[in-house]
């Protein structure tokens, strides 16, 4: 087997074992107030990140050429969500454990989206650390 293959199908393996544990552990309720409510809707993030990383293993299994933005999506929300969290910013759903995994897999799928790895079509860096740049200045304003 390739290396795009080995580690679609761990991304893969991962995010439906940790996707299954969060749909299980999430309050679902049925009272349509709470659909608005911004605290409600982020709990559903891990699962959200969890389908997105099920998506980029499959994508990366099948086809690593057309793998890259949905690795470079899943790599940007979960290190985005642990440098906030780690800056006091926001909150995160995840525990340590979990923290050190996303995180390992979030630095491996920006490092294969961002880099040639799989001779695929390789991303810019440019806007996504202007994006990530906006987003910082939009929480620092949001907080002041």
């Amino acid at each position: 087997m390739k290396y795009n293959r080995i580690i679609g199908l761990i991304f893969s393996i991962f995010s439906i074992v940790y996707s299954i544990n969060f749909i299980v552990n999430s309050k679902l309720t049925y009272h349509l107030e709470s659909y608005f409510d911004f605290d409600y809707l982020m709990s559903f993030s891990p699962v959200v990140i969890s389908i997105i990383l099920l998506i980029a293993g499959i994508l990366l299994f099948i086809n690593p050429a057309k793998a890259n933005l949905a690795l470079a999506l899943f790599g940007h929300s979960v290190v985005e969500e642990i440098l906030f969290n780690w800056l006091e910013i926001s909150d995160s759903q995840y525990d340590l454990f979990l923290t050190i995994t996303f995180l390992i897999f979030g630095l491996t799928a920006l490092y294969i989206a961002y880099t040639d790895t799989f001779s695929s079509n390789k991303l810019s860096i440019k806007k996504p650390l202007l994006v990530l740049l906006l987003v910082l200045y939009l929480q620092f304003i949001k907080h002041c």
